[in-house]
């Protein structure tokens, strides 16, 4: 959870995630590095993260 995080949320969410959850689309390096991606938005076949990036 080093990621500097946009949305002030996002380390709860991730504490929470990394802790109950491990998503099919996890990316186990990313996850080690930096704490799990939280998905706040989807349209169709479009993710947004709250840490920003889609």
């Amino acid at each position: 959870m080093n990621q500097q995080a946009k949305n002030p949320k996002t380390a709860h969410w991730q504490a929470l995630s990394q802790a109950h959850h491990l998503a099919p689309f996890s990316d186990y390096k990313q996850l080690a590095e930096k704490g799990p991606r939280i998905i706040t938005e989807a349209k169709g076949v479009h993710l947004w993260a709250s840490g920003g990036g889609g």
